[in-house]
């Protein structure tokens, strides 16, 4: 996938920095989380999808900031 896939999953840019990008993935763990233990199996399941993209989008972008900081 394309890089820039990845940060719009994020809602960033590729100016943002490692710190940055563990910040709003946390941020954004924290929130899903709470929908994830919703009663709506619906809801839940979105809220699951969303956390697996999330955390895929997250692996990438560290990883391609960890390769161009080296």
């Amino acid at each position: 996938m394309n890089i820039n896939l990845y940060y719009n999953i994020l809602g960033l840019n590729q100016r943002t920095s490692l710190e940055e990008v563990e910040q709003i993935y946390r941020d954004l763990l924290e929130v899903l989380t709470k929908y994830r233990i919703s009663h709506d199996p619906q809801f839940r399941l979105n809220a699951e999808e969303k956390i697996k993209r999330i955390r895929i989008a997250y692996e990438e972008v560290k990883s391609h900031l960890l390769k161009t900081c080296h």
